[in-house]
């Protein structure tokens, strides 16, 4: 079983719509440039990750999620591999209910990193994989487990693993 910790909700959008701007640096001084990844390989670890969409156990067959980098990710080499911010997609591998117990199963799929999108790859099928569940025994209100755009969710990263 994997462990998972769901953000509260707050999605940390501050504005949004057509009026929504980017902040000008400060005095005329340019933009910071992107950071760029250094490293392909990604040690056992934690990858945060924002969901851009929600997902909810009671829908059957649940498509895949647009979602980003909520921390930059350091390689095995301890370099910069994942800059917070990377567009990422989250697949789910298993939904439903068993029991009082509801639950999706997520696997991180692939990331977008200095403008090409790579594919997690290591020795399990899905190396970055995150469970979140719901006991409606202990909770009784809720009957399913739901995701909210926003939500943060931790990936664990149990082996070693590349970005192909």
């Amino acid at each position: 079983m994997y462990a998972v910790a769901v953000g509260c909700g707050k999605s940390g959008r501050e504005q949004s719509g057509p009026q929504a701007t980017a902040a000008e640096p400060p005095h005329g001084l340019p933009a910071t440039p992107p950071r760029k990844s250094e490293s392909r390989h990604l040690a056992p670890g934690i990858i945060s990750v924002r969901m851009l969409g929600p997902l909810d156990s009671a829908t059957p067959n649940p498509t895949p999620v647009r979602a980003s980098i909520a921390e930059d990710v350091m390689g095995a080499d301890s370099r910069l591999a994942i800059p917070a911010e990377s567009g990422a997609l989250v697949v789910p591998i298993v939904s439903g209910k068993n029991g009082d117990v509801s639950g999706i199963g997520l696997a991180l799929w692939s990331v977008d990193v200095d403008g090409h999108q790579y594919r997690l790859v290591g020795e399990d099928r899905n190396p970055a994989v995150a469970f979140v569940s719901v006991n409606s025994m202990k909770n009784p209100a809720v009957k399913t487990t739901h995701i909210s755009g926003g939500d943060v969710v931790d990936f664990k990263l149990l082996k070693p693993a590349e970005l192909r």
